[in-house]
């Protein structure tokens, strides 16, 4: 087996989004450890804005009555997932059915239940001004996927929306439907099957919409997929 991080290392120092991290004394939080004279035994408190780096959406994102971090279901995080590899595309390019069509022809297929991740090759954009003109997704191009019965999207760029619709309709078909969403997905050019496993777990916060994730991909290196 082969495993490959597909997620962004977040640094305090360069991250585009709060993320600030304040070391503390251990013992204000826990009275009965005592930290000795030279001795490093570290705490922190962490800020940060929850949609940062490689991050997950959940449905609570944009409809009240939807799943959280805590109650998203946990087979909805991790299975069979495959690569749609979209390259050459242009800044803003509409992404349509049709080159999804390509794409999912080139991988095998879109099984029912996938996990599902677009490469459009912007992730080495990550931080820059080209990076929020990437190419997005019609709504006729997920609604395609979701007819496919997908379980999840990911993508390497900042959003699977249609740039300046304020109402989110992406989103909303996705989200409405339980499909989550990760965003800001890295490391897909690493990636040297179409077919492997995925892992999307965050950490099941009550009322929270989106949390940062370590994104992880298990390839099997015998298989001819």
């Amino acid at each position: 087996m082969r495993i490959v991080d597909l997620s962004i290392t977040l640094k305090p120092t360069d991250a585009a989004r709060k993320l600030r991290l304040r070391r503390i004394q251990v013992e204000s939080f826990n009275p009965d450890v005592r930290e000795l004279a030279g001795q490093w035994y570290i705490a922190h408190e962490v800020e940060f804005t929850s949609h940062i780096g490689t991050h997950i959406e959940t449905p609570y994102h944009i409809n009240p009555a939807g799943s959280d971090l805590a109650t998203l279901p946990l087979d909805t995080l991790c299975g069979e997932a495959v690569l749609l590899d979209l390259p050459g595309l242009d800044d803003e390019q509409p992404i349509g059915p049709e080159l999804l069509m390509e794409a999912e022809a080139r991988a095998g297929g879109i099984h029912p239940g996938d996990m599902v991740l677009v490469n459009i090759h912007y992730a080495r954009f990550y931080g820059t001004a080209k990076y929020d003109r990437s190419p997005f997704f019609t709504i006729d191009a997920i609604t395609f996927l979701k007819n496919r019965g997908i379980k999840f999207l990911g993508v390497d760029a900042n959003g699977a929306e249609v740039p300046h619709d304020d109402s989110h309709p992406n989103h909303h078909a996705l989200l409405d439907a339980g499909i989550p969403i990760i965003e800001n997905v890295a490391n897909l050019d690493s990636l040297q099957r179409k077919r492997f496993h995925l892992f999307a777990f965050p950490v099941a916060i009550e009322g929270l919409e989106s949390f940062p994730i370590r994104l992880v991909a298990i390839e099997d290196i015998l298989s001819n997929s």
